[in-house]
């Protein structure tokens, strides 16, 4: 009887601390780096990313892949921001699933991507880790662009965090 009693409160203690976490806040939940409430810093200048599209007249229901998955900048947040603001911009990650650049480059083609936000300069630390595993393809998709292997066209760029721009680029139809 006493071994039962202790293996049912050995399942049921996790339970109850998640319950008493998320509806007491006893102890403080625990959000993942990369999935969790928004962060409190104000990140970077995504106001400036969505002033871009709208001078390089990107079309209002345009796909716009973005090329940096962080905190501070990605396509969930330039979708919600475009989304407050009453524009259709769609966003989408460039990384979702992709381990190399060949993988987003076929990522950009599935999602019909019009243009593509690459950011530079001094770029985080963390996005070596913990986000390196969401950012992986980029250097090598940056590599493309200034080869020509991505056949795109430089359309402008806007600082968004002291010593980083964004780079938005319009890409040209794949395979023709």
């Amino acid at each position: 009887r006493r071994a039962w009693n202790a293996g049912l409160g050995v399942l049921l203690l996790p339970p109850l601390v998640v319950l008493s976490s998320q509806t007491l806040g006893v102890p403080a939940p625990r959000a993942m780096f990369f999935n969790g409430p928004p962060s409190s810093s104000s990140g970077w200048d995504r106001a400036a990313v969505i002033e871009l599209l709208k001078k390089e007249a990107v079309p209002a229901n345009g796909v716009v892949a973005v090329g940096i998955e962080h905190h501070y900048m990605s396509a969930n947040n330039l979708a919600s921001l475009s989304a407050s603001q009453g524009l259709g911009y769609a966003f989408v990650n460039l990384t979702q699933g992709a381990r190399t650049a060949e993988d987003a480059m076929i990522r950009l083609k599935d999602k019909s991507a019009g243009h593509l936000l690459m950011f530079r300069g001094d770029l985080p630390e963390d996005l070596v880790f913990p986000y390196g595993f969401l950012n992986r393809p980029n250097a090598g998709i940056q590599e493309r662009l200034d080869h020509g292997r991505l056949p795109a066209e430089r359309l402008a760029t806007a600082p968004v965090a002291p010593g980083i721009e964004a780079v938005l680029y319009r890409l040209k139809r794949f395979g023709g």
